[in-house]
């Protein structure tokens, strides 16, 4: 049987050592939590890893993106109510995202 490998990344601010502990626990494979501050050698060497530098290049890459979504395509505040037409107002969004990134 295959394992799989989970990946997850966040930004400084959720770095302690509780959660990444709780994140291995749940079986997340690779986490990504930049530490604030003066790194230990282990620290510095987890760090410079390659898939270490891959999650953290991904999350800025996706942090753009959602950026782009809520500035030009009015992703961050439906002005719709209830669940469906929320719904709604997102999918349209980012198909206008996804339109507009083809072109």
């Amino acid at each position: 049987m295959e394992s799989i490998t989970f990946l997850n990344s966040f930004d400084k601010g959720f770095y302690t050592r509780d959660n990444i502990d709780d994140l291995k626990s749940l079986g997340i494979d690779r986490v990504c939590i930049p530490k604030i501050g003066r790194l230990t050698p282990q620290e510095r060497r987890h760090q410079k890893k390659r898939w270490f530098k891959q999650l953290r290049n991904f999350r800025c890459g996706i942090e753009a993106s959602i950026s782009m979504l809520k500035r030009q395509f009015s992703f961050g505040r439906p002005l719709v109510r209830g669940t469906t037409r929320v719904t709604s107002w997102i999918g349209y969004s980012i198909l206008s995202y996804n339109l507009w990134q083809m072109t």
